[in-house]
């Protein structure tokens, strides 16, 4: 029989072995316990990001409806509404007036995952992510009367106009069929300086070129601020969808379009030139000088605090506003058919109702989390 004795040393190496090995594995599984931990904590957090986001941007889409509502439903008052799919409740919790303005207080809710509750409504679930919004929504309570072609506000406006290939007409006409529009007859010109003096300013074949209440020419004064202008862009520049900064240059292009019923903002914050063939619908707002060089077609209001110059490069530069052109300043033209282009400016009071209404009344002048 052979046996086969084991030293002490050799247990002690196979010990020391063991020992080796577990100090290298031990920190191996540490690491990797660790490394799981943290990227299941990661997805966890990245996954809650995520339902945070969402309902978030769910609690703007309530603003939003609010907002909606509060511009068709005049009586929305502070009851709770929600979206379709419950996953949005949204409310007016006041309302206050100061100076020239009214303000309501909206509170919006987003959540994810809904379930049904006992009473059969949809309402956040143990699950679901959950988030307030609060904005505070102006309106403000200045309103103002543009039934008018053209209405120069300066009181001491200058109007000069080179050529006759122009036709200012204040019969109301409806931009969208061509019928006669529901306000009838009103001035091709108002002014609030004396109509004399801008008459005054044309030759007399050219007078015939301005229709309107009152015959020819229809230049009537009307009785309101030489601010309008200036009150008008301040009403609603905040809506603006397309801005433009100081000393633009607008190469053409369009700023809204009737066949598609877009009628937006456009705000410039200086002086614009339009160039080549631009078109649009809603209003187009300029604080500084808007200088109109090529063709030209708007449908809505156009309100400039500065001087309007109208030129043109060819015969084709067609020049038609359809709806009211409001200036703070001077009027320039040069209209000539050989040359310069023609300019139509005719009212019409779908075009403008249709420019005030797509504006908003409302702007968030601020959002917060919370409720």
């Amino acid at each position: 029989m052979t046996h086969v004795l084991y030293s002490k040393s050799g247990r002690r190496q196979r010990g020391s072995i063991t020992l080796a090995a577990l100090i290298l594995v031990v920190p191996l599984l540490v690491m990797a316990f660790a490394y799981l931990s943290i990227a299941t904590r990661n997805t966890i957090e990245q996954d809650m990001r995520c339902q945070l986001r969402a309902a978030e941007e769910l609690a703007q889409s309530g603003i939003d409806r609010a907002l909606l509502e509060l511009v068709n439903d005049p009586t929305f008052e502070r009851g709770s509404r929600q979206l379709d799919n419950g996953a949005v409740t949204y409310s007016v919790a006041s309302r206050w007036t100061e100076s020239d303005s009214r303000f309501v207080r909206i509170i919006a809710t987003g959540f994810t995952n809904p379930r049904v509750d006992e009473l059969g409504n949809l309402v956040a679930s143990p699950a679901s992510a959950r988030r307030s919004l609060v904005a505070i929504a102006r309106e403000r309570i200045y309103d103002y009367d543009v039934k008018q072609a053209v209405l120069l506000s300066d009181p001491n406006a200058q109007l000069e106009v080179t050529g006759s290939d122009f036709q200012i007409v204040g019969q109301d006409v409806n931009y969208s069929d061509g019928q006669p529009g529901t306000d009838g007859g009103r001035p091709g010109r108002a002014v609030t300086g004396l109509p004399n003096t801008i008459i005054s300013q044309l030759a007399l074949a050219q007078c015939s070129h301005i229709h309107g209440l009152g015959g020819s020419p229809s230049i009537v004064q009307r009785l309101v601020g030489s601010d309008l202008v200036d009150k008008l862009i301040a009403y609603y520049h905040s809506s603006a969808s397309i801005r433009f900064g100081p000393d633009a240059h607008y190469m053409g292009g369009s700023l809204g379009d009737t066949s598609n019923d877009a009628f937006v903002v456009t705000y410039a914050t200086g002086d614009l030139t339009c160039s080549h063939q631009t078109h649009g619908a809603g209003m187009l707002l300029v604080t500084g000088d808007l200088i109109v060089d090529g063709s030209f077609q708007f449908t809505g209001i156009v309100a400039v605090r500065g001087r309007v110059v109208v030129t043109g490069s060819g015969p084709q530069d067609q020049k038609t506003i359809t709806g009211t052109l409001l200036v703070g300043d001077d009027l320039k033209a040069n209209v000539n058919a050989s040359s310069n282009g023609s300019l139509t400016i005719q009212y019409s009071s779908e075009a403008t109702a249709k420019a005030k209404r797509r504006a908003g009344r409302y702007s968030i002048e601020a959002i917060m989390q919370g409720s």
